[in-house]
């Protein structure tokens, strides 16, 4: 059995869609969805599930997996009409789950153009414990930090958009990432997104990174796993809600630290087999971290990688811990302009 290497950086990218169920999970998928989909949902949820089970898991996990999935497709579907009207107007809608546990990674995709797919690995768990290091110089590539004074809050939100324009971000080099976090006594976390040259506009993915300082633009969760490419991504120039946990529960997600991203994409399903403007919900879910505090929470943009360079103007706003709007206050820049207006900031990065 191929093994993944998690080295607690979840960076989605997955490499080829050929997502097809084999002769080993048919019955897997004909069980799920009779005992699942129908028989718990009814008709309007009787889709089958295609079921890939690279990690051999039980098909009583396998049901409960998908029963809380679909609870979050519903879930979030719902919310998604508090989007703006931009995002409302997608000719397509889908929601991404991505949850590890300690030994396996569950990723589903429920898509508008076809039935919900459900991909199982294995992974090895690579944490080592981290200690807290003061917030310093932005390492490794340069930017602006802003801080949130919180130690009790649970959650943060905040809106983030790039300037319309690729040509500053096509010249970069590095990755230019977005993204809030939070800094905890033995742990640090980095959420949010990272810029996707890959075929011309270029695209912004989903980024979670649990322990260290900074992020790599060589981060990766699935090391060598070939069956399955994220293609998709959130266009440059729209927003992207932000929303990140710093310990939540629900179903079989215990003590975890959740990111979630909804916004406008490139693409319909994850292989971008159908391109066209999608409303786009990605989840990603490491249980069993237990952040009870955190020292601060923060918010980024950077430029990352050897020899970076490059430009990028990008605003992080409505900022708010618990559903309340706090104003951040400036802490390490690096050849960018931060400026603060209540609980929006914006940055300009160029070097």
């Amino acid at each position: 059995m191929k093994k993944v290497k998690f080295s607690i950086i979840i960076f989605l990218l997955f490499s080829s869609i050929g997502v097809t169920a084999s002769a080993n999970n048919e019955d897997i998928t004909e069980k799920v969805s009779d005992s699942v989909t129908q028989s718990t949902y009814g008709l309007e949820h009787s889709k089958n599930v295609t079921v890939k089970n690279d990690a051999e898991v039980s098909q009583e996990k396998i049901n409960n997996f998908i029963i809380q999935a679909k609870k979050v497709v519903r879930e979030e579907k719902a919310n998604s009409q508090s989007l703006n009207a931009s995002i409302e107007s997608s000719t397509y809608e889908t929601v991404d789950y991505c949850y590890l546990d300690d030994t396996n990674l569950f990723f589903y995709e429920d898509s508008s153009i076809k039935d919900p797919e459900l991909i199982i690995l294995p992974v090895e768990n690579g944490r080592e414990e981290t200690h807290v290091i003061k917030p310093q110089a932005i390492q490794g590539g340069f930017g602006g930090r802003v801080l949130v004074n919180s130690t009790t809050g649970n959650y943060i939100e905040t809106r983030a958009i790039t300037t319309s324009s690729n040509s500053t971000l096509l010249a970069t080099n590095g990755t230019p990432y977005m993204y809030t976090g939070f800094t905890a006594r033995g742990l640090e976390v980095d959420a949010g997104l990272a810029y996707s040259k890959g075929d011309a506009p270029g695209v912004w993915q989903p980024y979670l990174k649990i322990g260290g300082d900074d992020p790599l633009s060589t981060s990766y969760l699935l090391d060598g796993y070939n069956q399955v490419q994220y293609k998709n991504g959130y266009i440059t120039g729209q927003p992207v809600q932000m929303d990140l946990w710093r310990n939540y529960t629900s179903g079989v997600e215990h003590n975890a630290v959740r990111l979630k991203l909804a916004g406008t994409a490139i693409c319909a399903d994850l292989g971008c087999s159908r391109h066209g403007d999608t409303k786009l919900t990605t989840i990603f879910s490491k249980s069993n971290i237990g952040v009870n505090s955190v020292v601060n929470y923060k918010l980024l943009a950077t430029i990352a990688g050897s020899g970076a360079s490059g430009q990028m103007n990008s605003t992080l706003s409505e900022i708010s811990i618990d559903g309340i709007a706090k104003t951040p206050v400036k802490d390490e820049v690096a050849n960018t302009q931060v400026t603060i207006s209540g609980n929006s900031t914006s940055f300009k990065l160029s070097k």
